[in-house]
């Protein structure tokens, strides 16, 4: 198996600070996103980006069991980058 390195010079920080999630979500989600804006606010890039991946899970969850909308799904991606 190949090993691949990441570069965190690589990374990059992204957050829409014009799309606001204004609607109620679980509160792990919502912990989820604090911690979120806590390390793009700290500029942990490599953090931040990791935990995209829980996000996007999360929200892909959320939708498929009809808890948020569409639109809701991809206001929370749009805002913190998590395509």
């Amino acid at each position: 198996m190949e090993r691949i390195e990441i570069d965190a010079n690589d990374l990059e920080l992204y957050r829409n600070d014009e799309i606001v999630i204004d609607f109620p979500l679980p509160k792990p989600v919502e912990e989820l996103l604090e911690l979120l804006d806590r390390l793009y606010e700290n500029g942990e890039d490599l953090k931040y980006n990791l935990y995209l991946n829980e996000l996007h899970a999360y929200c892909k969850s959320l939708y498929g069991e009809n808890l948020i909308s569409k639109r809701q799904f991809e206001k929370l991606l749009d805002r913190y980058g998590a395509w």
